[in-house]
């Protein structure tokens, strides 16, 4: 079975974006929109949000619909108790702030979310919605002063995913932080909660075969 959906490639470079008009960045993945409409809407706020500096502001001449064509098949099996302990975790996410969530999806699609122990959110300068450029990069040389090699952290859009929990520590202290989430700790508490419901399901069942 097909399924069409779209991306926006810049043809200077073969990279796709990430459909974010805030912070417009491109990948190697980018975003993917399964319905033209929602391309257009998207499209629409970029342009809305470019012309609030740039009156003149248009769509980049190098960028273009890339419409692809997918085949669906089956490309592994998971486990229930997987697939639900992920649900849990990125609910437990998503009360913290959405943003947390979501950086944890884009850090799936990248395969590192297993490895993160910490997530930092870094504060937004006065009177701004989004963490600057600027800022990111600061808070990225502020880690190698301390000792912080790249490889050991992810960040996305002023988002730090920490993979040691010492150097999370450090970066906690050091870097201008809005809000963190202990990854680490999390997955635990979800796991003991699994853990219980299933011994009490177990006893349950076994108070009911006893009665017969």
């Amino acid at each position: 079975m097909l399924k069409t959906v779209f991306k926006i490639q810049d043809s200077e470079t073969g990279k796709y974006w990430n459909g974010n008009s805030a912070w417009p960045m491109f990948n190697n993945v980018g975003h993917r929109w399964t319905r033209k409409s929602s391309l257009e809407h998207d499209l629409t706020w970029y342009v809305t949000t470019a012309k609030k500096k740039d009156p003149d502001a248009q769509l980049p001449s190098s960028w273009r619909v890339i419409e692809l064509e997918l085949i669906q098949s089956v490309k592994k099996v998971n486990n229930l108790d997987q697939f639900m302990f992920t649900i849990m975790l990125k609910a437990e996410l998503n009360k913290i702030g959405w943003r947390f969530a979501s950086f944890y999806n884009v850090m799936e699609t990248r395969n590192a979310a297993d490895d993160i122990e910490f997530i930092l959110k870094l504060k937004p300068n006065v009177n701004e919605r989004f963490v600057s450029t600027e800022k990111i990069l600061e808070s990225r040389a502020q880690l190698r002063l301390l000792g912080v090699k790249t490889r050991t952290f992810r960040e996305f859009s002023g988002m730090f995913g920490m993979m040691n929990r010492e150097q999370a520590m450090r970066a906690k202290l050091a870097l201008d932080v809005e809000c963190s989430v202990d990854l680490g700790e999390l997955r635990n508490r979800i796991k003991d909660s699994i853990q219980n419901d299933v011994s009490k399901e177990t006893a349950v069942s076994t108070e009911t075969m006893q009665e017969f």
